[in-house]
């Protein structure tokens, strides 16, 4: 068994705000797309929507940080 003390891998940094404002304009973004498509039944509101969903993805991945180390 190895005794020398290790980083602990459960502790996770604090979200970064460009990430939080991402994710949080993606889904005001991607709700008032796909709100519109479903109310006037336009492409436009679905694509207004896939944008949205895109932010908040990129949002996460930006508040997640590098994932290989």
């Amino acid at each position: 068994m190895d005794a020398t003390p290790s980083p602990r891998p459960d502790v996770k940094p604090p979200v970064s705000a460009k990430g939080l404002v991402l994710t949080l304009l993606g889904a005001l973004v991607g709700a008032a797309g796909y709100y519109w498509s479903y109310k006037h039944q336009t492409p436009l509101g679905t694509i207004v929507g896939m944008v949205g969903i895109s932010l908040c993805i990129l949002g996460t991945a930006a508040s997640e940080g590098p994932v290989h180390r």
